[in-house]
């Protein structure tokens, strides 16, 4: 009968201290890992379709000099080109073919220009933006950057934005308003502080059930349960903020900015499995 008992204590020791190293194993890898921390909660796919707001105002970069919008200039060509053909029609047929390559070609360099302003305004603009516990990256057609959370787009978007007129730099932003809203509260403290203080709690949640188990010999009076369990309700408190958070942005993502897809990080899963480690010791 004592030697089954004993077996019973060593199996239960077995058991604690694999949840708990388990517990403490998923936290590092949610605190420490590279690709969590730049992202671990998702990574965006964005599409801006820059081409359907070329009729804004000014919509042109400022280094290629570019008077106005964009589709207007093939208007202006077209209107100068067939003025050409109507002028020399009126002053001899000679003048005709001439006129008409002229205007011809007044068209086609404003839409080779209209074209070259589009592939250059596309190429800054990025390509994706991956969301993690402490930094957040944008990727670019040939390089990415990575800054700090909390989220704020013009951190990361400075060199691009400053060739931009203003009305695309104004684009540009308000297309991440709402991903910006929805993790403006989001940093790496809230994540840290939350999960060590629960490996402390979980730590001192399995050293109090093998002090029960080897010393007081019994965890089975109502006392002894009443006490491990409000410690094990009181360690999982820790590991709910953290996985909550994740969940809410993860859920609120797709309803902001020009996301074509999400791709989700393991920051959640890691987060829910540290959270069950608390009420699998107590169990």
């Amino acid at each position: 009968m004592l030697k089954n008992k004993r077996g019973l204590q060593i199996g239960a020791f077995i058991g604690l201290s694999s949840a708990t190293v388990c517990c403490v194993v998923l936290v590092i890898m949610l605190l420490v890992q590279e690709k969590t921390r730049r992202a671990g909660i998702a990574t965006l796919s964005l599409t801006f379709n820059i081409s359907d707001k070329f009729d804004i105002p000014d919509l042109h970069l400022k280094q290629r000099g570019i008077p106005g919008p964009f589709k207007s200039l093939i208007g202006v060509a077209t209107a100068e080109g067939a003025s050409l053909v109507a002028t020399a029609t009126a002053e001899g047929a000679n003048l005709i073919e001439t006129a008409t390559a002229v205007g011809a070609s007044l068209i086609a360099d404003a839409a080779s220009a209209a074209n070259s302003a589009e592939t250059a305004i596309e190429v800054l603009l990025p390509r994706n933006l991956s969301l993690g516990i402490s930094q957040f990256c944008v990727g670019f057609i040939n390089h990415s950057k990575c800054t700090n959370l909390p989220l704020n787009i013009s951190n990361v978007l400075p060199e691009a934005n400053s060739q931009f007129s203003e009305d695309v730099q104004n684009f540009v932003s308000s297309q991440f308003q709402t991903l910006e809203e929805i993790t403006a509260k989001v940093t790496f403290a809230i994540f840290k502080g939350p999960l060590f203080s629960g490996i402390v709690l979980l730590i001192v949640l399995a050293a109090t059930i093998i002090f029960c188990l080897f010393y007081k010999r019994s965890v089975t009076g109502n006392l002894a349960k009443v006490g491990i369990s409000l410690l094990a309700v009181l360690c999982c408190v820790p590991f709910a903020i953290p996985m909550a958070i994740l969940s809410y942005v993860g859920s609120r993502i797709q309803e902001s900015g020009p996301i074509l897809s999400t791709d989700k990080g393991d920051a959640g899963n890691l987060s829910i499995g540290a959270f069950n480690q608390g009420p699998s010791i107590a169990s």
